[in-house]
């Protein structure tokens, strides 16, 4: 679990490092060519029967969110924003699958949801205040950049929670390990009509610095991470692989800092405990709804 909390928060990090040299449809394309590449091979020596081809329709849909919908608005959002804020406003997506399982799978509302959303929602707007004035050296472009970054990384979490819950059916009937590289796979797939000849020559000119930082977006952060965490939430029970989570938006933050030169402010302190303590008040559940003894 260490190996996946470390690698998806320094993702954030990689990808602002990467930014300043590339286009971020760029990045987003580069990163899931290379995890495709490692991943098909697993996929297909792990085959054990034949995939039918709705359901292999139906995975790339939801590929398409978990990968197009949630990676390029992020990278998009991460221009105007440091890796920190990122990664804390990420880490929203708990809340956003509380909320798409309230509206659309008709699941119980209790009322840590409301309260959660609340305080999450106030904790990004205490972010993004945060930034507002060195935002305004920039002008009201500067400012509308950061409220426009917030807005995508959002978006970005959304669009992966709606991934999240969608493609929970097949993640049973398949097991997580085929289910996660089929969507990542698929999800790719509207991607490849980005290779053109102006990608080619502009990936023939990156540094071996950019190329290491793709390699690791790609291959640490999507592939190698994903198996070491589904490695341990195999051997341990889902209570405890929880709270894992919440360490990814401290690495993003630490790590921008000691990477990137990124200040942790008193907005960063706040406004990123908000978002954590909101997200928290969501994931309580009364004893019966979580299957605990009574």
């Amino acid at each position: 679990m260490v190996v996946a909390i470390v690698n998806w928060g320094l993702s954030n990090v990689a990808t602002r490092y990467l930014l300043v040299r590339m286009h971020p449809m760029d990045i987003v394309t580069l990163r899931y060519s290379i995890a495709s590449l490692l991943l098909v091979p697993l996929l297909l020596k792990g085959r054990t029967s034949r995939w039918p081809w709705a359901d292999l329709g139906w995975m790339a849909l939801f590929g398409f969110f978990g990968v197009v919908g949630f990676n390029l608005p992020v990278t998009l959002g991460t221009q105007s924003l440091p890796a920190g804020t990122v990664g804390l406003l990420i880490t929203t997506e708990p809340v956003w699958i509380s909320i798409i399982s309230v509206a659309v799978l008709r699941e119980r509302l209790v009322w840590s949801l409301p309260v959660g959303l609340v305080l999450a929602a106030a904790g990004a707007a205490v972010l993004v205040a945060g930034h507002a004035p060195a935002a305004q050296l920039l002008g009201d472009a500067g400012t509308r950049g950061v409220v426009a970054g917030a807005g995508f990384v959002l978006l970005g979490a959304f669009s992966w929670a709606v991934y999240a819950v969608a493609v929970r059916p097949f993640t049973r009937k398949y097991g997580s390990m085929t289910s996660t590289g089929l969507t990542v796979a698929l999800g790719t797939v509207p991607l490849l009509g980005a290779w053109n000849p102006a990608l080619l020559d502009r990936s023939a000119h990156l540094g071996g610095d950019a190329w290491e930082a793709l390699v690791f977006l790609g291959g640490a952060c999507t592939v190698l991470a994903t198996i070491f965490w589904n490695y341990a939430t195999a051997r341990t029970s889902a209570a405890r692989v929880g709270p894992w989570l919440y360490l990814v938006p401290l690495v993003s933050v630490l790590g921008g800092h000691l990477f990137l030169g990124e200040p942790i402010n008193a907005s960063t302190v706040a406004g990123g405990g908000m978002i954590l303590g909101g997200v928290a008040i969501t994931q309580i559940r009364p004893r019966e709804q979580a299957g605990e003894p009574g």
